[in-house]
């Protein structure tokens, strides 16, 4: 059987970042930062941030970040 994700549940979305990070960085991104990075995502937001785990999530999924330091 086929399964089927949808995108618009947080949850599976979450875990989708998840699962990409560890592949691009072989380390999980922090939860907290990918719970933030989803709800932007959803809610069509940049994220402002100071912290590189923003800069690799970007990389894997486009989302517009923009670093604050």
């Amino acid at each position: 059987s086929r399964t089927v994700i949808d995108l618009d549940d947080l949850g599976a979305t979450a875990l989708i970042f998840s699962a990409a990070s560890r592949t691009a960085g072989g380390t999980s991104r922090d939860s907290v930062d990918l719970l933030v990075s989803v709800t932007a995502m959803h809610h069509k937001l940049t994220v402002l941030h100071a912290d590189g785990d923003f800069e690799t999530i970007a990389r894997i999924t486009g989302q517009p970040v923009r670093r604050i330091d």
